[in-house]
């Protein structure tokens, strides 16, 4: 608990805030896959709501963590398939997800377009 109030109060000294809509790109296996994420502010942290058709529709998780090094860290778990995605708010970075299959878990880059507000 106090470790997140601290990341948090560094990032709000930062002035980076993770809330909003991201467009990810990643690949497991050989299909592509797009999600929509969308991260909101909430009285002690972030929610964070992932949307994509291998899920069958929109999966929410209260695990989203801000790390030291100005990445965010979503973990979303689902029947299907559990997943975490690991990226920088600014600028490029090592853009990570991990998908924890029953075979197994995969691992790889991920790519990461925030939208804009409004859209």
């Amino acid at each position: 608990m106090v470790r997140a109030i601290v990341l948090l109060m560094l990032t709000l000294m930062q002035g980076v805030s993770p809330a909003g809509k991201y467009e990810l790109t990643f690949q497991p296996r050989s299909e592509v896959m797009s999600a929509t994420l969308v991260i909101a502010a909430r009285d002690s942290g972030y929610t964070a709501s992932l949307t994509m058709r291998q899920l069958h529709g929109t999966v929410k998780s209260d695990s989203v963590s801000l790390l030291p090094d100005g990445r965010v860290r979503v973990f979303v778990p689902n029947d299907v398939a559990d997943m975490t995605f690991q990226f920088r708010l600014a600028g490029p970075g090592d853009d990570t997800f991990l998908v924890h299959l029953l075979d197994g878990d995969l691992t790889g880059p991920v790519a990461v377009k925030r939208v804009p507000n409004g859209k």
